[in-house]
């Protein structure tokens, strides 16, 4: 078992990361699992934690919440900590400068949010519902239907894709399946609320973390892109 996934009825969704030494316990019994809103993995086994307080202190509870207009600061606050942590002294200064200056300005990350083909996900740690102070450690941008798609991406004319076209966490919390489970949620939304029969995303081609986790997801290449004038690896995956 590599994740487990919350699922009460309520939004935002919420999540658990792996618990590796609790692997392979089973709940005591289906009215136990149904008592934790139906905590099931990825492969549809019953999940590991054998009792709700184990959930709650041997897993980090994650939250995802979609991104307003309105929390278009915050959202420029972490996309530019997490971009500048990422690529100074791997880009040019001047190329990353650029970014954080007018890519990810609050007023640009504000006009991205009411773009409605736009659907930007923060990640927090705690609840932000129950504690107004709690800062996203990390955020998605998935566009719906992209205009411009990259001839290499397969698919029948005209038929609409999805963009993962941002992935990215605070620095210190990277290795913590994180990532798993935000790309997971983009693809559902792509698949199960879009309806679109295709993703694709760059990918820097010496970022093995980035590429080993889209290849888990059953991710391909199938080319390369041009992002800030590097060359990233092109990557597609049929939904």
């Amino acid at each position: 078992m590599e994740s487990c996934v919350w699922r009460p009825e309520c939004t935002p969704p919420c999540y658990c990361t792996p618990c590796p030494d609790l692997s392979g316990v089973q709940f005591a019994s289906h009215a136990h699992a149904r008592t934790l809103h139906n905590l099931l993995p990825v492969d549809r086994t019953v999940c590991a934690p054998s009792s709700l307080a184990c959930l709650r202190t041997r897993c980090t509870m994650v939250h995802l919440q979609r991104i307003e207009v309105s929390q278009a600061d915050a959202l420029s606050r972490l996309a530019r900590t997490a971009y500048e942590a990422q690529w100074r002294g791997i880009d040019p200064d001047e190329s990353v400068d650029r970014a954080l200056t007018e890519e990810l300005s609050p007023k640009q990350c504000a006009l991205d949010l009411a773009d409605p083909r736009n659907h930007f996900i923060f990640v927090y740690e705690h609840d932000p519902a129950s504690d107004a102070s709690v800062e996203p450690i990390g955020y998605a941008k998935l566009v719906n239907d992209p205009p411009e798609v990259p001839p290499e991406v397969p698919r029948s004319a005209g038929q609409p894709t999805a963009r993962v076209h941002r992935m990215y966490f605070l620095p210190h919390l990277k290795g913590r399946g994180y990532g798993k489970i935000l790309l997971r949620e983009c693809l559902r939304i792509a698949k199960e609320e879009w309806r679109v029969a295709h993703a694709w995303l760059g990918v820097y081609p010496k970022n093995e973390r980035a590429k080993a986790l889209y290849t888990s997801f059953g991710f391909t290449k199938v080319g390369t892109i041009d992002y800030h004038g590097d060359t990233d690896n092109l990557m597609w995956l049929e939904l």
